[in-house]
């Protein structure tokens, strides 16, 4: 039985990991919530771990969100966590920390980042440069796996801010859809993500630095035609600023030759999942708030920098 400690079981992608690791009979799960062990809080850290004495510890919490950004000392709170969790892990204990392409410095992205792009560019937000600092650092380390994330998608993301469930929010509503500008990503299926960690657990693996990313890169609008299939419905929608905005993509050559022959998913079977989710839960959809169009204004803020 493998004893896991799992941070940021409240978040998005935590959340997920939570139920996929929590089906497994062979895992000992513990993932405590915020109110219960304050992660920058040295004593806290330090009396969770000596109780529980994981084996593995998959961090995936980080600042508080606020919209689209941060609290005002995101670097600080991302950077005590880690080191807290760092320092006070019993001996052996392997800890799987979450990092996100912010890492490679959104001013610098290029086609493609592999892992070696790390570092050639600092990054001048908060969230991104302690991201960086965290990737850097752990580099050095013995038993510390550093698993980065660009885009991911699926149930239980904020749907007002995140780009694949507002535009299903958004047609389930009948609001129309407008890009600023289109773009190309790597958008993972958060259910992808789970199946990966698993994986990777399962395969002992214990040390290096991982793009998680899929083969195939999307263009924002074509995200927008997979839901319209999905929906079937013909809609269009409407692109304010013409031309491509930064590519946000990475490398998966180093998965790949971990994974060869893992298949992730069609982003078409994603979004029908992801659709689903949310026709089962319309109520819950506030029309409102998406008409306010939160994402949209912060795509025009952080384009027009």
């Amino acid at each position: 039985m493998k004893k896991i400690l799992l941070t940021g079981a409240e978040g998005f992608v935590g959340r997920n990991l939570l139920e996929a690791l929590s089906r497994r009979s062979d895992f000992v799960l513990r993932a405590p919530l915020q109110h219960e062990v304050d992660l920058t809080n040295s004593n806290e850290v330090a009396q969770c771990l000596e109780t529980f004495q994981p084996d593995l510890i998959i961090h995936s919490a980080t600042s508080n969100t606020v919209g689209k950004g941060y609290d005002t000392d995101v670097c600080e709170q991302n950077l005590r966590m880690f080191f807290n969790l760092l320092r006070y892990r019993p001996q052996g204990c392997l800890i799987y920390t979450l990092c996100s392409g912010s890492s490679y410095n959104r001013d610098s992205w290029i086609p493609k980042m592999p892992e070696e792009y790390l570092g050639d560019n600092i990054p001048t937000d908060s969230q991104g440069f302690s991201k960086f600092v965290i990737a850097s650092y752990a580099r050095r380390l013995v038993d510390v796996v550093t698993l980065r994330i660009f885009g991911i998608f699926g149930k239980y993301e904020d749907y007002r801010y995140k780009f694949i469930s507002n535009t299903i929010a958004k047609r389930i509503a009948g609001l129309e859809v407008t890009l600023f500008r289109d773009a190309v990503y790597d958008y993972l299926d958060v259910a992808d993500f789970c199946e990966i960690v698993e994986q990777l657990v399962d395969r002992n693996v214990r040390s290096g630095e991982f793009n998680v990313t899929p083969d195939n890169s999307i263009k924002l609008s074509q995200a927008i035609e997979a839901v319209d299939r999905c929906l079937g419905v013909n809609l269009g929608y409407r692109i304010i600023t013409q031309g491509l905005g930064k590519t946000y993509t990475g490398c998966n050559k180093k998965l790949r030759a971990i994974l060869k022959d893992y298949q992730f998913s069609p982003i078409d079977v994603s979004i029908h999942r992801l659709t689903k989710h949310y026709l089962d839960n319309q109520h819950q959809i506030d029309a409102e708030a998406l008409k306010n169009d939160q994402l949209l204004q912060h795509a025009k803020s952080i384009n027009s920098l």
